[in-house]
C-alpha cells in the first residue's frame, strides 16, 4: 500500500498530543516515543522521513518546547536531506505547499540556534522569534492563505482533511484553551460540511 505524507503528518499530531493529553508525559517525552514509534519511516532517508520529521519540528517549535543540542542536529540532517531529494516532484502540490512553507520556518530557526544551544543548554523558539510564526496548517486552518481553502479540500485529498481536523481539535485543547468536549465540539462546527457528506 503506497504511504500517504498526509497520513502521517496526522499520525505525528494525534501521537504526541494525544500522550501529552492522556498521561503524565511532557512534550519532549511524547516527541521522543513518536520518534521511536516512526523510526523505521525516519532512517529511510525518504521524502516520508522529511514529512514526518518537519511536522515533528513543527510542532516543537509552535509549542515553544526546548529544543537541545542533538534535535539541532537532526534538524541539519531534516535540512540536507531536504535539499538533496527532489522534493516538487515526489509530492502533489497541496503536500509540497505545506512543507515548503513550514520548512523555511525550521530553516530560519536552525540558522538562529544552530551556534546558541549548547549541550546542556536548551533553548525555545521564543529566544529566536520575537512571535512564534505560523506554520502553514494554521495558515489554512484560519483562512490566511487565499490559495487554499478549506472548501476545496476534495476526496482525493482525505487524509488532508483529517490532518486539519486533528490539527484544529489539539490547537483548539493546548492552544485556544478549551476542554476535549469543546473542541470537538468546535470542530464539527468548522468541518460541518465534510462531515455531513460522510454521513
Amino acid at each position: 500500500m503506497e504511504e500517504k505524507p498526509f497520513e502521517f503528518k496526522y499520525f505525528v499530531i494525534d501521537d504526541i498530543y494525544r500522550d501529552v493529553l492522556n498521561s503524565d508525559d511532557t512534550f519532549g517525552i511524547s516527541f521522543q516515543k513518536c520518534w521511536v514509534s516512526l523510526c523505521g519511516y525516519i532512517d529511510s532517508d525518504t521524502i516520508l522521513s522529511i514529512m514526518i520529521l518537519s511536522e515533528m519540528f513543527a510542532l516543537t517549535i509552535a509549542n515553544d518546547v526546548k529544543v537541545y543540542a542533538d534535535d539541532v542536529k537532526d534538524i541539519e540532517k531534516l535540512l540536507k536531506l531536504y535539499n538533496t531529494l527532489n522534493v516538487k516532484n515526489l509530492l502533489i502540490s497541496s503536500e509540497y505547499e505545506y512543507l515548503k512553507e513550514d520548512m523555511k520556518i525550521i530553516e530560519y530557526f536552525y540558522e538562529k540556534s544552530k551556534d546558541v544551544i549548547k549541550e546542556g543548554f536548551p533553548r525555545r523558539a521564543s529566544d529566536f522569534f520575537e512571535e512564534i510564526p505560523k506554520f502553514y496548517v494554521e495558515k489554512v486552518l484560519l483562512g490566511e492563505d487565499p490559495n487554499h481553502r478549506l472548501e476545496n479540500i476534495t476526496e482525493d485529498n482525505s487524509f488532508e482533511l483529517d490532518y486539519l481536523i486533528y490539527a484544529y481539535y489539539y490547537r483548539g485543547i493546548f492552544k485556544d484553551k478549551l476542554t476535549e468536549q469543546q473542541a470537538f465540539d468546535r470542530c464539527l462546527i468548522k468541518f460541518k460540511k465534510y462531515l455531513e457528506e460522510d454521513s
